[in-house]
């Protein structure tokens, strides 16, 4: 019983409400929050940590799959699983309603570039095992959608913390945050 040209989804009865929803769109409002809560992690915007220096809860990362090629020319891109740091810029709460109401929660990120090889690289494991990452001014990628692709999904991201290195400020170590719910078995 496949939907056919012209055919209404209302008149297939596995069709659930929040697929019926889904199809008519979001509403053109959207609403923003400064902090918000998911898998025990309590993200927060940007702008609320640089007012308090002790807070830390902007910071994510998450592991996206990415096509490399080495050059322009390459014909034989190579896809990977790569880790990406930020920090979050806005937190958007897009709601539908139709058949049912549903909410879907979007995090806007600033992401950091990621360049693993080569003299101007801006990520790499330090001596001790550590994720040095270079989070100066000039890394954080421009905020043009094609470019820095900035929106994710909480259940998507893990927190993380950008510790300042003792031996140039334009570097930070990455701290995974672990909430305390879980446990890490090695």
């Amino acid at each position: 019983a496949l939907l056919r040209t012209g055919e209404s989804v209302s008149h297939f009865p596995r069709v659930t409400d929040e697929l019926r929803t889904l199809v008519h769109g979001p509403l053109l409002t959207v609403t923003t929050r400064i902090a918000m809560w998911s898998k025990g992690r309590h993200f927060r915007v940007e702008r609320l940590d640089e007012k308090r220096a002790a807070i830390q809860d902007c910071g994510v990362m998450g592991w996206f799959t990415q096509d490399s090629q080495s050059s322009v020319s390459d014909r034989n891109p190579i896809r990977s699983t790569i880790a990406h740091y930020g920090k979050v810029d806005e937190i958007l709460v897009v709601k539908y309603h139709a058949h049912t109401t549903l909410e879907e929660v979007v995090l806007k990120c600033k992401w950091f570039r990621m360049n693993l090889v080569g003299n101007n690289r801006t990520c790499e494991e330090d001596a001790c095992g550590f994720t040095r990452l270079k989070t100066g001014a000039n890394s954080v990628i421009s905020s043009n959608w094609r470019a820095s692709d900035p929106f994710a999904f909480p259940h998507h991201l893990e927190q993380a913390f950008y510790l300042p290195y003792l031996d140039d400020p334009e570097w930070s170590i990455v701290m995974p945050y672990v909430p305390r719910s879980r446990s890490i078995v090695q």
